[in-house]
Protein backbone atom coordinates (compact mmCIF):
# COMPACT_ATOMS: atom_id res chain seq x y z
CA UNK A 1 0.00 0.00 0.00
CA UNK A 2 2.70 2.30 0.81
CA UNK A 3 2.52 5.84 2.60
CA UNK A 4 -0.78 7.48 2.69
CA UNK A 5 -1.27 11.21 2.26
CA UNK A 6 -4.17 12.60 4.02
CA UNK A 7 -6.13 15.43 3.89
CA UNK A 8 -8.44 17.05 6.66
CA UNK A 9 -11.51 18.97 6.11
CA UNK A 10 -14.09 20.35 8.06
CA UNK A 11 -17.74 19.03 7.71
CA UNK A 12 -19.14 21.92 5.69
CA UNK A 13 -15.99 21.75 3.03
CA UNK A 14 -16.35 17.61 2.95
CA UNK A 15 -20.12 18.27 1.99
CA UNK A 16 -19.49 20.96 -0.21
CA UNK A 17 -16.92 18.39 -2.17
CA UNK A 18 -19.24 15.27 -1.70
CA UNK A 19 -22.04 17.24 -3.87
CA UNK A 20 -19.73 17.94 -6.36
CA UNK A 21 -18.47 14.51 -6.56
CA UNK A 22 -22.05 13.15 -6.39
CA UNK A 23 -22.79 15.26 -9.40
CA UNK A 24 -20.47 14.67 -11.23
CA UNK A 25 -20.44 10.81 -10.84
CA UNK A 26 -24.41 10.86 -10.78
CA UNK A 27 -24.43 7.88 -13.08
CA UNK A 28 -22.42 5.68 -10.71
CA UNK A 29 -22.93 6.72 -7.03
CA UNK A 30 -21.56 3.42 -6.11
CA UNK A 31 -18.24 5.75 -6.41
CA UNK A 32 -19.39 7.22 -2.97
CA UNK A 33 -21.12 4.23 -0.94
CA UNK A 34 -18.54 1.60 -1.87
CA UNK A 35 -15.22 2.17 -0.46
CA UNK A 36 -13.56 -0.11 -2.61
CA UNK A 37 -14.76 1.67 -5.36
CA UNK A 38 -13.95 5.17 -3.77
CA UNK A 39 -10.26 4.00 -3.74
CA UNK A 40 -10.30 2.46 -7.04
CA UNK A 41 -11.88 5.59 -8.99
CA UNK A 42 -10.95 8.34 -6.72
CA UNK A 43 -7.83 7.82 -5.49
CA UNK A 44 -9.04 7.95 -2.02
CA UNK A 45 -11.47 6.85 1.44
CA UNK A 46 -12.85 9.16 3.40
CA UNK A 47 -12.71 8.50 7.09
CA UNK A 48 -14.85 10.43 10.04
CA UNK A 49 -12.66 11.62 13.03
CA UNK A 50 -13.62 13.07 16.13
CA UNK A 51 -11.01 15.17 19.00
CA UNK A 52 -12.17 16.08 22.03
CA UNK A 53 -11.05 19.19 23.09
CA UNK A 54 -11.51 20.76 26.76
CA UNK A 55 -13.39 24.09 25.82
CA UNK A 56 -15.43 23.04 23.19
CA UNK A 57 -15.74 19.65 23.68
CA UNK A 58 -16.01 16.80 20.83
CA UNK A 59 -15.49 18.27 17.21
CA UNK A 60 -15.57 16.31 14.36
CA UNK A 61 -13.42 16.90 11.13
CA UNK A 62 -13.28 14.11 7.57
CA UNK A 63 -9.98 12.95 7.30
CA UNK A 64 -9.46 11.78 3.26
CA UNK A 65 -6.63 8.60 2.94
CA UNK A 66 -5.05 9.31 -0.38
CA UNK A 67 -3.24 5.91 -2.09
CA UNK A 68 -0.87 7.84 -4.11
CA UNK A 69 0.60 11.79 -4.63
CA UNK A 70 -0.97 11.53 -8.41
CA UNK A 71 -4.37 11.34 -7.04
CA UNK A 72 -3.83 13.84 -4.07
CA UNK A 73 -2.62 16.39 -6.63
CA UNK A 74 -5.88 16.06 -9.11
CA UNK A 75 -8.21 16.35 -5.98
CA UNK A 76 -6.01 19.52 -5.07
CA UNK A 77 -6.68 20.73 -8.73
CA UNK A 78 -10.22 19.86 -9.01
CA UNK A 79 -11.53 20.50 -5.80
CA UNK A 80 -10.04 22.60 -3.49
Amino acid sequence: MGTRNTIKLTEAEWADIYNKIARRYMSTPSVLLIREKMKSTLGFVSRRHREYDEQTGYTYSIHLDFYSEEAMTMFRLTYL
